[in-house]
């Protein structure tokens, strides 16, 4: 157990682990955390974005009452691991669940609720967003992870899910159901070979984003998606190249038209980059 203070507040973290078997091990946690709001959060001010026309923006509000979070999580992980299976070949498996209660859980609260016309005859409201704080929040869900490898080539295979709700809102007090920023239900598969003769690996990157409709009544839903990212990594072994490491990478390579849940705009379409790294 361990617990670390800053002036009034106390964090304190504990845990078992069982290793029932070779292959199978359990880990009981329980974390408290402590979390301040922070500048952004307290002062962010200027547009948002804009609705598709000079004059039409949804403009953040400062909100410098913000109190800061404190948080009780248990967390109950199983890990499982397999050799030799089928060749000289390993599969490791782990499954988490979590809960987490949260008081004043700080979320952004975006009021599209806009008065349109045409500016400034209408003395336009067009809407604002502010961080704000929930009571009695609650978050809870899982992931689950598997990871197979043989020889250079690995696959892995994730799914998580995150709940959350909470009962009144500080600043309004009125009665909410779903607690906003709950990112949507998420699948992941990666798949890489590694070309260790050139000291090369390249591999492939599959989300795909399930449809986030857990909203309030009368807000917009977020549709489904799935990206394709491509990616290679070069990293010499010889001596006089030691320590350096490239990565390129094709990003939303069919390039799809999609929203990420809570995001009031649509997000980049297909992009490449390159990325260099020295260590020494």
């Amino acid at each position: 157990m361990n617990s670390s203070s800053s002036e009034d507040n106390l964090s304190t973290s504990a845990g078992i682990r069982w290793q029932a078997t070779d292959w199978m091990r359990w880990t009981l946690r329980y974390d408290e955390a402590f979390r301040a709001p922070t500048a952004y959060e307290l002062y962010i001010q200027g547009t948002h974005f804009n609705y598709g026309a000079p004059g039409w923006d949804n403009s953040f509000v400062a909100n410098p009452d913000l109190a800061p979070e404190k948080a009780e999580n248990i967390e109950l992980k199983l890990d499982l691991a397999f050799n030799n299976l089928i060749a000289k070949d390993s599969l490791n498996i782990s499954a988490a669940a979590f809960q987490n209660d949260v008081e004043d859980f700080i979320y952004l609260d975006v009021d599209t609720n806009a008065e349109f016309g045409p500016p400034p005859a209408c003395n336009c409201v067009t809407g604002t967003s502010t961080h704000k704080n929930a009571r009695d929040a609650e978050l809870w869900g899982y992931e689950i992870e598997a990871l197979y490898q043989v020889g250079a080539f690995n696959a892995l295979l994730s799914y998580g899910q995150t709940r959350g709700t909470h009962k009144t809102t500080v600043s309004t007090g009125t009665t909410q159901d779903h607690l906003r920023s709950m990112p949507a239900d998420k699948w992941v598969a990666d798949f890489s070979y590694g070309f260790w003769n050139i000291d090369t690996k390249v591999g492939s990157r599959i989300l795909a984003a399930e449809k986030q409709d857990r909203v309030e009544e009368g807000e917009s839903t977020y549709d489904n998606y799935t990206l394709v990212d491509f990616y290679a990594t070069w990293e010499p072994s010889s001596v006089a190249l030691e320590g350096l490491k490239l990565d390129f990478v094709v990003a939303n390579a069919f390039d799809q038209n999609y929203q990420q849940a809570w995001s009031e705009v649509a997000e980049p379409g297909r992009s490449a980059r390159i990325a260099a790294q020295y260590s020494f």
